[in-house]
C-alpha cells in the first residue's frame, strides 16, 4: 500500500514535465480499465457540463454520472487519517463527473465520480512511478458532501483512511477562457511551453526525446477547470508515443492565474504526467 495516496499540502510545487514520470514498470493488463477511467472525460463535453446548473439547485437528488451539481464540483483540500499519519489533501471534481487526485509523492488516482443525495462515490486507479504491480490499482472513496465539506471513506489496497476535505470556493468559482491561457509557460525543468487559443506545443524534451503537441479544452467555462489532451510523438521509448488525457486547473502562484496545474494518463496506461506551469509571457 503506497501511503502517500492522496496526499497533497496545497502549496506543494507540482513539478514535472512530460514523460519525466513515465513508470516503465506498469501492467499491460490494466491498460483497458485505467485508459477507461481517464477516457470518461470524453462523453461529457462543455454543453453537457453548463446544462449540470440545472441540477445545482437540488444538491440532494441522484445524478447521472455524466454531471454532478455544481455546489458539490470543485477544488477541495483538508487533511487524511490513515492509521496513525495524517497529512493534507488536494482533489478535483469537475463538473462532468471525472476526479483527480494528487499526492505529495506525484502519485495520482483518476477516474468517476458519481453523486447520489449528499454523497460522492469516486472509482478510480492509481499511479506512481515505480509502483510495480500496484500501478493501477482500483480505488474507491466514498464521500458526503455537507456545506462545502466533503468527508468520508478511502478503500484500497488492504488499508481504509478517513478524509475531512473543504472548497476552495475562491479559487474553483472563477470564470476561465481559452485566453487565459494564451502565452508561454515554463516547468520546473525549464522545459518551454507554448499556449494560443487552447493549443497547446513543447519544446522536444531532451530527457525523453518526446515532441509534444495538444490542446486545452474548457469543461465549464464559468469555473477553474480543464480538460487536457496531448499527443506525443518520437520518444527515444516509442512505448510513450501516443494520446494524453487528463484534467487540471489554473492557480495564482505571481498573480493571477499565473501557474497551470495539471495531470495526464497515456492512453495505453504506460505513464502519466504531473505538471506544473508558469506563466513567463502573455501574448
Amino acid at each position: 500500500m503506497k501511503k502517500g495516496l492522496f496526499l497533497l499540502a496545497a502549496s506543494v510545487v507540482l513539478a514535472g514535465c512530460l514523460g519525466e514520470t513515465m513508470d516503465s514498470e506498469s501492467n499491460s493488463s490494466n491498460s483497458s480499465n485505467s485508459s477507461n477511467s481517464s477516457n470518461s472525460s470524453n462523453s461529457s463535453n462543455s454543453s453537457n457540463s453548463s446544462n449540470s446548473s440545472n441540477s445545482s439547485n437540488s444538491s440532494n437528488s441522484s445524478n447521472s454520472s455524466d454531471d454532478i451539481s455544481l455546489n458539490k464540483a470543485g477544488i477541495y483540500t483538508g487533511t487524511y487519517l490513515i492509521g496513525n499519519e495524517t497529512g493534507e489533501t488536494l482533489i478535483l471534481v469537475t463538473s462532468d463527473a471525472d476526479f483527480l487526485l494528487i499526492s505529495d509523492d506525484s502519485e495520482i488516482a483518476i477516474g468517476d465520480v458519481v453523486e447520489a443525495g449528499s454523497a460522492l462515490n469516486m472509482s478510480g486507479r492509481y499511479y506512481s512511478e515505480g509502483a510495480g504491480s500496484d500501478w493501477g490499482t482500483r480505488i474507491v472513496a466514498n464521500l458526503t458532501y455537507n456545506n462545502a465539506t466533503l468527508s468520508g471513506q478511502y478503500f484500497g489496497f488492504s488499508d481504509t483512511g478517513n478524509f475531512s476535505l473543504v472548497q476552495d470556493s475562491v479559487l474553483y468559482n472563477r470564470p476561465i477562457s481559452l485566453s487565459s491561457f494564451n502565452g508561454s509557460w515554463q516547468d520546473s525543468d525549464g522545459l518551454n511551453y507554448s499556449i494560443s487559443n487552447g493549443i497547446l506545443s513543447v519544446a522536444t524534451d531532451p530527457l525523453t526525446g518526446c515532441a509534444t503537441i495538444g490542446d486545452i479544452e474548457l469543461i465549464n467555462p464559468n469555473y477553474n477547470e480543464f480538460e487536457v489532451d496531448l499527443i506525443t510523438s518520437d520518444c527515444t521509448d516509442s512505448r510513450f508515443n501516443g494520446e494524453w488525457e487528463g484534467y487540471g486547473f489554473l492557480s495564482d502562484e505571481s498573480g493571477i492565474n499565473s501557474s497551470i496545474h495539471f495531470s495526464a494518463l497515456h492512453e495505453y496506461n504506460r505513464a502519466y504526467n504531473l505538471t506544473k506551469l508558469i506563466k513567463q509571457s502573455s501574448f
